[in-house]
């Protein structure tokens, strides 16, 4: 086994005894363990990746790390090599929940999940909860190289093809309902919400008539990236109730539909409707919204659609803005009676009719419960 360079005294102790060195374990990586290696790296750009998307029986096609306790990496995988379920779960038992890959080779990974995704969800025999398993990991890795390396059009690309796979989950599933329940699983804020509004919104279009393939595609693209200029927020603002914003806090969340399409408009072809998405998704038809109180007439058609998912979905689903998520109906109701339904009629009209439809069918989430007994 040859290792490569730097060496510390430190280190060619643990492998004259026939050891290895120490890794980080749990979330501030008290204790030590010892694991087999393939050779140590120095500190070198590294992103850290969870376990869990690492696919037992699976190829990677990255060379995958631990890290030391003195932040040096551990090479555990090589590029090419088969994801075995009995590694993965002594790394378990040794409380490793992350993995480290090279920041070079973030593309490769996130090109991988995407393409297996796209796979599971058109599998006949996979269960609703594995194929939203698959693409929330599909999603997450691409907003993770978005947060790493910048949104080009390699990134846009791979967010497209989730889009795609959102699209072909959305529209074979025979309940949306049994969807959103499942993604309402999804841990982290922006990733849950993005993708149910990408369910969503052509989901409603579909209800109002529209069936051309592109467009449904934009907006399922145009959901998923419609909240991409929070990533610019300070942190704490996604963290707190919007009723307890501060007045210059609730100025800079008004600004991430602006920030969104300035970031978008970086990206070699973006489709432009994309960007009017992103610009719009917070305006309404009493001209009420922002950032730029926007009348109805003169929003961008598939802006209106997403405009009513984004809400929608903000109502029907759990967040820190919204301890008490309420059903599919009562949301509609709410839209309607509580905020005087101030969006498009057409689209508003498609979404209760969506609703009222859903609600006449069995649960096909396999939870038996939908909503019931969790929301207001």
């Amino acid at each position: 086994m040859t290792l490569p360079p730097p060496w510390n005294p430190l280190l060619r102790g643990f492998l004259s005894r026939g050891e290895t060195p120490p890794i980080q374990t749990g979330p501030h990586f008290p204790e030590t363990h010892f694991i087999p290696i393939n050779y140590i790296v120095a500190n070198s750009d590294f992103v850290s990746i969870p376990m869990a998307h690492f696919t037992p029986g699976v190829t990677t096609p990255v060379d995958v790390f631990v890290r030391l306790a003195d932040g040096r990496h551990v090479q555990v995988l090589r590029a090419g090599e088969r994801v075995l379920e009995e590694r993965l779960n002594n790394y378990r038992a040794r409380a490793v929940e992350i993995f480290w890959i090279r920041r070079t080779d973030l593309g490769q990974l996130t090109q991988q999940s995407v393409t297996i995704a796209g796979i599971v969800v058109e599998h006949p025999n996979a269960t609703l909860a594995k194929k939203s398993e698959f693409l929330t990991q599909a999603a997450s890795s691409v907003f993770r190289e978005f947060d790493m390396l910048g949104l080009d059009g390699t990134a846009v690309e791979s967010a497209r093809q989730v889009a795609n796979t959102v699209l072909t989950l959305a529209t074979s599933e025979p309940s949306w309902l049994g969807l959103l329940e499942e993604l309402n699983r999804i841990g982290e804020e922006i990733l849950r919400h993005s993708l149910a509004v990408s369910v969503m919104a052509p989901m409603i279009a579909e209800e109002m008539g529209w069936h051309r393939k592109d467009t449904l595609e934009k907006l399922a693209l145009g959901g998923l990236l419609h909240d991409i200029g929070m990533k610019e927020l300070d942190p704490e603002i996604l963290k707190t109730p919007r009723s307890e914003l501060r007045f210059e806090q609730i100025r800079d969340y008004e600004s991430h539909p602006l920030r969104g399409a300035q970031i978008l408009a970086l990206v070699p072809k973006i489709p432009e409707e994309i960007v009017a998405i992103v610009i719009q998704h917070h305006e309404n038809a009493f001209g009420l919204g922002f950032p730029k109180r926007l009348r109805d007439v003169r929003m961008h058609p598939l802006a209106r659609v997403v405009a009513v998912a984004d809400t929608f979905c903000e109502i029907v689903m759990t967040s820190p803005w919204n301890n008490v998520p309420k059903s599919p109906d009562r949301a509609v109701r709410w839209i309607e009676e509580g905020m005087s339904q101030p969006f498009n009629k057409e689209t508003f009209k498609a979404l209760k009719q969506l609703v009222s439809d859903s609600l006449e069918l069995p649960d096909s989430s396999g939870s038996g419960s939908g909503w019931g007994g969790r929301v207001a």
